[in-house]
Order: structure tokens, then sequence, then C-alpha cells
């Protein structure tokens, strides 16, 4: 019987030890190719290739390899070909598929008494490294808002990298206070730097640093007695924030699969009255291919801030950010949870464009300023919307996905509005 089981044991680890050897010393690769480029710089594409000439070939390295490529701006597709060159030799091609990644920033949305606008050019593969270069203007009933961002991922290659960003928002806003909603007009005037390390391929870590100017003026005519609120208000911030991500998404042209997840802290320093002000933001987004024309994509945010009792509390609800058709910056909390879920179904496909129809349900509630963990399980806090909407897409341009979607309320069905932007929602 001893001598069954070491045959046994003999057997099974030649069946597993000789097919392993034979793929990892079998075939050596010879030479690297990249084809197809002509405006993404060969030398930054390399970095993200683990597969060595002189190394055995492996099939799932150089899967990886290809993942890793079509993650960079500008790649819509990626080929892996094998050739045998000599016996037990091979040469291996990554061939490239590129967008274009010069293009325009486009949208507009709104709901009753509430309209915004977006126009501005974005470069996503500037100088042929995946570096972002854009800026915009945004109109946000008749505010004028504005955005300048450059951001190069890896510098000369390396895993470090850094984003500048100089932004003004500004926006009408009501301001829940316990006496009357009184309605503002909200102004932020930023200037911010980030640092940027990478972990691997997959993680990494974000530092950056951020001053700005906040103001609120009221959009009241003057009443007696007066709203409550002051009539000005105007203050000096530096934000420090610290954020980790973890990144597992395969790409197929506009089709997702796979997993990401993001961890956000922030400090806000007040200068005016040495104030401390801290936030923490979960976010996890996972994709399914349920079959090959169809994508489910589902995105889980929690937010958690000091609880100051304050009517300039830092999350929003609002149609742009988190629940389409609900309207801009609608309400406001010191804690949140919203779940985003779509279904995508691709209604055609041809060489550069395709179409979907979207069926979604966007869930949010808020922990009102001052107010209990409860809040956040209760029926007039939670806002449901659900809708429908459309994706037209140019899979040779990077990011291309004009998007429609219009949204009613669950719970009062005269609440709904549209939202129309460029790129998916989440």
């Amino acid at each position: 019987m001893r001598r069954y089981y070491l045959s046994f044991l003999l057997f099974n680890f030649l069946l597993f030890w000789y097919p392993a050897q034979g793929q990892e010393h079998g075939l050596t690769i010879t030479d690297i190719q990249l084809s197809g480029l002509k405006k993404s710089n060969e030398g930054y594409l390399r970095n993200f290739i683990k597969t060595t000439v002189g190394q055995p070939y492996r099939p799932l390295q150089a899967e990886e390899d290809r993942q890793q490529l079509i993650r960079v701006p500008g790649i819509g597709n990626v080929t892996v070909l094998v050739d045998t060159v000599a016996d037990r030799q091979v040469s291996i091609e990554f061939a490239v598929e590129e967008q274009r990644t010069l293009l325009p920033i486009a949208g507009l949305g709104g709901v009753t008494d509430n309209f915004w606008f977006q126009l501005g050019l974005a470069e996503y593969n500037f100088l042929g490294k995946g570096q972002t270069l854009l800026g915009y203007f945004l109109s946000n009933n008749g505010i004028p808002n504005g955005q300048i961002f450059f951001r190069n991922e890896r510098v000369k290659g390396q895993p470090w990298g850094y984003a500048i960003d100089v932004r003004r928002i500004g926006t009408p806003e009501p301001l829940f206070f316990p006496e009357a909603t009184v309605n503002y007009i909200y102004t932020n005037t930023s200037t911010g730097i980030t640092g940027i390390r990478h972990i691997g391929f997959n993680r990494k870590i974000e530092l950056g640093f951020n001053f700005f100017v906040e103001e609120y003026e009221k959009d009241e005519e003057v009443e007696f007695p007066p709203l409550p609120g002051p009539d000005i208000l105007s203050q000096d911030k530096l934000l420090t924030r610290l954020s980790f991500e973890t990144n597992h998404l395969k790409y197929d042209y506009f089709y997702r699969g796979g997993s990401y997840w993001r961890a956000i802290g922030q400090s806000v320093y007040t200068f005016d009255d040495n104030s401390q002000f801290f936030s923490l933001i979960l976010e996890r987004i996972q994709y399914w291919r349920p079959y090959r024309t169809a994508n489910i994509a589902i995105r889980l945010k929690a937010g958690i801030a000091t609880n100051n009792d304050s009517p300039f509390a830092p999350f929003v609800l609002d149609s742009q950010v988190n629940i389409r058709g609900s309207g801009n910056r609608v309400d406001r909390g010191t804690a949140q949870a919203v779940v985003n879920a779509e279904f995508r179904q691709t209604i055609f496909q041809f060489s550069h464009f395709a179409g979907q129809v979207v069926g979604f349900a966007d869930t949010g509630t808020w922990r009102k300023p001052g107010g209990e963990f409860q809040d956040l399980v209760m029926r007039k806090n939670l806002r449901q919307f659900v809708g429908l909407g459309v994706r037209l897409i140019n899979q040779k341009v990077f990011g291309a996905v004009l998007r429609f979607d219009y949204g009613v309320d669950v719970f009062d069905t005269g609440e709904r509005g549209a939202v129309i932007g460029v790129g998916q929602y989440f």
C-alpha cells in the first residue's frame, strides 16, 4: 500500500512539474517589438512591459503586460503576436491600436431653474507619454467656472509623478438653516499640487496640498426680518489629501471587468479661526460581463467627516456627482452612503462606433450636519432615482463616450431631470 501511494505521488509530481517546466523553459524570447505606434512614445510604453528578452515566454505574463498597456491613455487595444524565429525561440510583438487623445470637453444638463454647460479641450497623451493637459470653462446657471490641469503619472518612466491643478468652482447652492433655506452663490478658487508614487502597476499613493478660498454670498433680495446666515462669508483654507488606490480593471475596448478600490483621507485647516476639519471617503467599483455585449457596473461610495453643525457640510447631493436627475447641489451632509448601479447593453458595434442603452439606479443617504448616524437610515434622508440612458461611443477616440441619462425620483415622480456629458458616469 505504501508503494502504491509513493507511485501515485510521483506520477502526479511528474504530471504537473514537467508541463510547467516545459512552459517555463521551452520557449525563449529573442525579441520584443511594439507596432502600430504613431503618437505614443515607445520608450515610455516599454516601462509597462515585464516580459524580457532572454527569459522564457510566459503567456500569463504577456497577458498582464497587454492589460497594462491598454490602461495607458491613448491605447485602445493591444494584441499579443508570437512568432517562432528558430528552434525553441520566439519573437513577441505587441500590436497597438492607438486612439485620438486631443478631445473637446463638452457637457450640459439641468432640471427646472438649474442649467449648466461645459466647453473645453483636453490632451490625454501629451508628448506621447500618457500625460494629461486640459482646460475648460463651465457655466453653472450663469456662474463662471474653470480649470487648468496637468498630470504626469510617471516622470521619465519612473514610479514617481505629479499633478498641478488651478480651478474655480462657482454654483448656486441652497443652505439649510433651522429657520429657513437660504440661496447662496458659492465659489471656490484653488491652486494645488500632488505627488504620486506607484507601487508596482496596480497600486499607487498620492499626497496633495491645495490652498483655496471659499466664498458664500446670499443670492436673495433683502428681506425683513433678515434671512439667517451671513450675507457674505470668505475663508482661506489649506487642504491636505492622502489617497491610496488599487486598480485591477481589465479593458476590452469600452467594456470593463474587474475591480477598483480607493480610500481618500482629507484634512482642511481654516486660517481665520484655526479650526481643523477631517473627512474619509471609501470607494469601490466593480464590473462584470455577464455575456459578450453587456456590462454590469456598480459603485459603492461611503464618506464620513467631522460632524460640525453647519450648513457648509462637505458631502453633496448632486446630479452631476452621484444621483442623476436630482439637480445641482440639492443637499449637504457630514456622512454619506451612495450606491450607483448600471446595466449597459450594447445595441451595435462597428469598427469605429458603438452604441449602448443603459438602465440605472442611484441611491444615496446623508447624515444631516450635527446629526446622528441614524440619519443614514431615515426615510426622509434617502434619495433613490431610477432611469434610462444612451451611450454613443467612438472607439478610435480616447474616452469618447457621449452620455445622456434621464432620472426620476422613485418616491416623488415629479422630481426628475436629465444629465448630458462626455465619458461614462463611472
